[in-house]
């Protein structure tokens, strides 16, 4: 691409859903394309060259698609949590207890913060046998506020912002005025996007 800065990642909230631009060195990025299943396979079949036409349409004026690098592929997306991250055998971390839409790179924080805190479980209990038997009810705890609060704010935001209600759209227009006018508000919803609100 032209025009992209390479030590910058962009989010465009459309109406199909959010769209990302994601650096990844020199001139090179990769594209987070949110849409339809119809609309989704209608791209992914597409030419190259149709491809880079429809992507020249919607990025900003100053940035410019020169050539598509890799093949386009497609993920599904979907909201779930399990609220049992544990049984005897085994307990879940990362995404095998949790999922929700790439907006913001959250799905990535919530599973680097259920490692951090696992980590840290282990390191406190340091070896002791008996203390082991907790960990799986002590990490749940922990995680629990975290993971339900930002995967229920990542689902609101993408549906807020993605949707051309009246309603929807003075709401977003207030959010927006606020942050924009209280640097305190723009440094709280960093930290909570950063270091979600995990207890540990």
């Amino acid at each position: 691409m032209r025009g992209a800065s390479s030590t910058r990642s962009y989010e465009i909230l459309r109406k199909e859903g959010p769209f990302a631009i994601l650096p990844m060195g020199s001139d090179l990025f990769q594209i987070v394309w949110s849409s339809s299943l119809p609309k989704s396979k209608t791209r992914l079949q597409s030419k190259p060259s149709e491809l880079l036409d429809e992507l020249a349409s919607i990025l900003p004026d100053e940035i410019q698609p020169d050539t598509i690098v890799d093949t386009p592929k497609m993920f599904p997306v979907s909201l779930g949590i399990t609220f049992n991250f544990f049984n005897l055998k085994y307990v879940l971390v990362g995404e095998s207890a949790h999922n929700c839409h790439p907006v913001g790179g959250q799905g990535l924080n919530l599973c680097l913060r259920d490692t951090i805190v696992f980590t840290r479980l282990i390191q406190s209990f340091n070896g002791k046998r008996y203390f082991l038997n907790l960990l799986p009810i002590a990490y749940s705890l922990l995680r629990l506020i975290d993971i339900s609060i930002i995967t229920l704010i990542t689902d609101l935001l993408v549906r807020i912002f993605s949707n051309s209600n009246p309603f929807l759209l003075l709401m977003r227009s207030l959010i927006l005025s606020l942050i924009n006018r209280f640097s305190f508000l723009r440094k709280l919803i960093l930290y909570i996007m950063s270091s979600g609100l995990q207890i540990l």
